[in-house]
């Protein structure tokens, strides 16, 4: 693995490469050019508001603010950072079985190093071993000596120290704008169609009459049929049902005139 020394350290390049063959007399066996990765890292400071749940312990909601300032790598001795990476990646000294070690990952897909298009799974987990080091040893984690378990330390950089308030959480809905909008729409569509049948039904409402305890005389003296076809010469006596459809599709039913004589009838 090889690192490249910039005038200012606020970038760190880097870069894996594959011994296909292995180790031959200290010197790296392989193919030219050899499967390889390279990355640069870049660092920069920048704030943000945090929502974490004390329940569980997890960040429910992160949201940046302000702007993001490059600064000066935290790893200031370079040499002390590929020591770490070369302590990272040596499993024969952590006495880890090779096929589950992390240089595995790398070795098996020497083929994949060599295509840009798969490649791209790898230079994240390669991107994630450069940047383990920076997370493990710095100044607020174990690569300070000087911190205790129960006590703030008072000489940590400016960075590691933040403002804090404890709420009590609310139960709140929250609803998707455009399911929302949709909705809205949909049922205002259905209360105005509704609105309108009953503005129309109100205004074209008829006076119902009294309905009497004598049914037959209701249904036979109060309403007025018309028969766009005459019933002469037909025979009502034997009318079936669909016959009987047929005549009345186009009748009307309207109220009997006022004054309407019954002698002859009772």
């Amino acid at each position: 693995m090889g690192f490249e020394r910039r005038p200012i350290l606020k970038s760190v390049a880097a870069g894996i490469f594959v011994c296909t063959d292995g180790i031959q007399d200290g010197q790296c066996a392989t193919t030219t050019p050899a499967p390889n990765l390279t990355s640069t890292i870049t660092f920069h400071r920048r704030h943000a508001n945090l929502l974490v749940s004390q329940a569980n312990y997890t960040i429910t909601s992160a949201s940046a603010s302000g702007d993001s300032d490059p600064v000066a790598a935290p790893v200031a001795d370079l040499a002390a950072y590929k020591e770490v990476l070369r302590w990272l990646l040596d499993y024969s000294a952590a006495n880890i079985p090779a096929p589950s070690s992390i240089v595995e990952n790398f070795w098996t897909a020497s083929a994949q190093l060599q295509n840009p298009t798969t490649d791209a799974f790898f230079l994240q987990n390669f991107r994630s071993i450069l940047a383990f080091p920076v997370w493990l040893f710095n100044a607020n984690n174990y690569g300070n000596d000087a911190l205790t378990e129960k006590a703030m330390a008072s000489d940590l950089p400016p960075e590691f120290y933040m403002q804090a308030s404890l709420v009590r959480p609310f139960l709140m809905l929250r609803f998707d704008p455009a399911i929302l909008a949709a909705f809205v729409a949909c049922q205002g569509v259905v209360i105005l169609f509704s609105a309108g049948v009953l503005i129309w039904a109100m205004c074209h409402a008829k006076t119902l009459p009294i309905v009497s305890s004598f049914p037959v005389f209701d249904s036979y003296f109060k309403p007025e049929v018309r028969v766009k076809e005459p019933m002469d010469n037909l025979d009502l006596w034997r009318a079936g049902d669909s016959e009987i459809l047929q005549l009345m599709r186009g009748a009307t039913v309207a109220r009997k005139p006022s004054g309407w004589p019954l002698r002859g009838w009772i």
